[in-house]
């Protein structure tokens, strides 16, 4: 599947900064995990902590969520 096509089962590849902001991340990622599978989408964290590589991260995750037929999801508690 071209990377730019979003696949119509296709998961969202989420990367969730739990460093970025000042909100609860459990709050923020039960919160998506809660919509995502409510509306039957297929997904994937990816949290982030303090001290993580974050361009690694995003790399991965860049490389994952099209493979998949995915679109990547950037999020964070600064309202990202």
């Amino acid at each position: 599947m071209p990377a730019d096509r979003l696949g119509p089962g296709g998961p969202f590849v989420v990367v969730l900064n739990a460093s970025s902001g000042r909100d609860d991340v459990a709050s923020t990622r039960a919160t998506i995990e809660r919509v995502l599978s409510a509306g039957s989408r297929p997904h994937r964290v990816r949290q982030l902590a303090r001290g993580d590589d974050i361009a690694a991260a995003m790399r991965a995750a860049a490389e994952e969520a099209p493979a998949q037929g995915g679109a990547l999801v950037v999020a964070g508690g600064d309202g990202t």
